[in-house]
């Protein structure tokens, strides 16, 4: 009988069932390896080390765009608000508030997918 932790994997048309509750161990992970050998490949697993200076890049990379952007809005701000206002009929105050959100939007993406992971690892590490 096939239990609620079935998974049915489908690859070129061909259906192989895997009841997970009845099967042992050992053969859960073959079943796995053969379809995902990736997961497996010891060329491919980063290092606790490796995935921290990653996101350690990423956030000096996405905070150095993120002052990027808020320097050129700042000091150009007419000059980007004329390309703009020809493309999209916006006033001045919906233009600077879309700008702020944004801005804020990205702030906060740096924090929760790079800042925060970062030292998570550091603190295991």
């Amino acid at each position: 009988m096939i239990g609620l932790w079935t998974a049915k994997l489908d690859v070129f048309s061909i259906s192989h069932y895997i009841a997970f509750e009845s099967a042992p161990p050992r053969q859960i992970v073959a079943s796995v390896r053969l379809w995902f050998p990736f997961l497996f490949c010891s060329e491919v697993a980063m290092e606790l080390e490796q995935l921290r200076n990653f996101l350690l890049g990423c956030t000096i990379i996405n905070v150095a765009l993120l002052l990027l952007w808020w320097m050129m809005f700042a000091c150009v701000h007419d000059w980007i608000y004329r390309v703009h206002s020809r493309w999209f009929k916006l006033s001045t105050e919906s233009f600077d508030a879309a700008h702020y959100k944004l801005m804020g939007q990205w702030k906060l993406m740096i924090f929760m997918f790079n800042l925060i992971p970062y030292v998570v690892l550091s603190i295991i590490a």
